[in-house]
């Protein structure tokens, strides 16, 4: 169970460092008056991810310190390297070409994809399904879990609705 739970871990940090560098290019490249607001956005966003994939890190029994480290702080390098990637390019580049509108629409559908399945088939199946806790829970806090997990879905929603 242990190995299981270091590749969902590992899923979902490769899901999140892609997202995360568009993110950051997507912040890079932002100018006029929706920037303050996509910026707001972002920051919120992070933290709520930061967040999830901290709590996923420390729940990584058998891997050290070095390595939690490691990945954790590969998180935090990578929206910041995305907003350089942007910034770069962002005199070159032309966010209404039919080119561009494509690759960063593939991109961002490759990246939601990965997002969507390991938070769904690899995290919630594995937490609701899979968990021996769970499944001996009371109907109390299941209701608990499962109204937690959704207020955080309604954030998220909330936040990218707003950005």
């Amino acid at each position: 169970q242990a190995k299981v739970a270091e590749w969902d871990v590992l899923a979902i940090e490769a899901g999140i460092i892609f997202h995360s560098i568009l993110i950051g290019v997507t912040l890079g490249v932002a100018t006029g008056s929706g920037f303050v607001a996509l910026l707001i956005a972002i920051v919120f966003h992070q933290t709520f991810e930061g967040l999830a994939l901290g709590s996923r890190l420390s729940l990584l029994v058998w891997r050290g310190a070095g390595t939690k480290l490691l990945m954790a702080t590969m998180y935090v390098l990578t929206t910041p390297v995305g907003i350089a990637i942007g910034i770069g390019v962002r005199e070159t580049f032309n966010g209404n070409n039919s080119t561009t509108l494509i690759v960063i629409g593939t991109l961002h559908s490759v990246s939601a994809g990965i997002l969507l399945y390991t938070a769904l088939v690899e995290l919630l199946s594995g937490d609701f399904i899979h968990n021996q806790q769970m499944q001996r829970a009371s109907l109390l806090r299941a209701i608990a879990a499962v109204t937690a997990v959704t207020i955080g879905a309604a954030a998220m929603s909330v936040l990218a609705k707003w950005a």
